[in-house]
């Protein structure tokens, strides 16, 4: 399991499985019981919960380079088609 520290100092921890193509992303080294909950207009996104406190304790993602893909073009797509770049920049 990898860890990212986020700015605020909060540790994640997550782990990419390639042949899946899904991203577990977790709060916390170590989780026991949970479940998930689907989470509503994103699709392939779940919550994941703790069994017993009823809080979040991770994120379960499928379809990650899709994902990623999309929002990297859409990204690039809204950078390019600033003001500075409409002259330059045909699309």
């Amino acid at each position: 399991m990898n860890k990212y520290v986020l700015e605020d100092g909060s540790p994640v921890y997550y782990e990419y499985d390639e042949v899946q193509d899904m991203l577990y992303i977790t709060f916390n080294s170590k989780i026991g019981g949970t479940y998930y909950e689907d989470i509503e207009g994103m699709e392939g996104v779940m919550l994941r919960y703790d069994g017993d406190a009823e809080e979040v304790v991770g994120i379960t993602v499928h379809n990650v380079k899709q994902k990623m893909l999309r929002m990297f073009i859409a990204d690039i797509c809204s950078f390019i088609t600033k003001p500075f770049f409409k002259k330059e920049v045909k699309i």
